[in-house]
């Protein structure tokens, strides 16, 4: 994982035996910066998928503190959705959660 999501992204070192398995496997290759990079998109998308969290821990960010009614908040008087207001709150939610909407 700390190959897809870190910043600084893991040394491409064939003595390290996670790294040396990944490569006999085909899944990484040595980067043109000397790190290691996943060869295959597809392979990105599925480790991604596998190792991705059913709740990601920011639901409790999604609402602000003063919506106590959740998602019934952006429903209009005729039940329709109010999506200007949704869009403002997913625009501050994005805000507030920071990085961490994007480890998701």
């Amino acid at each position: 994982m700390r190959i897809l999501t870190s910043d600084e992204g893991v040394r491409f070192n064939l003595h390290n035996e996670q790294i040396n398995e990944l490569t006999t496997y085909g899944v990484i290759k040595k980067g043109e910066d000397s790190m290691c990079e996943i060869v295959n998109p597809i392979y990105f998308y599925c480790i991604i998928q596998a190792f991705k969290p059913a709740i990601n821990g920011l639901e409790d960010d999604y609402f602000t503190d003063e919506n106590i009614t959740g998602y019934l908040t952006y429903l209009t008087s005729t039940g329709q959705v109010d999506l200007e207001g949704l869009l403002d709150n997913f625009r501050d939610f994005v805000a507030r959660a920071g990085y961490k909407i994007l480890l998701t």
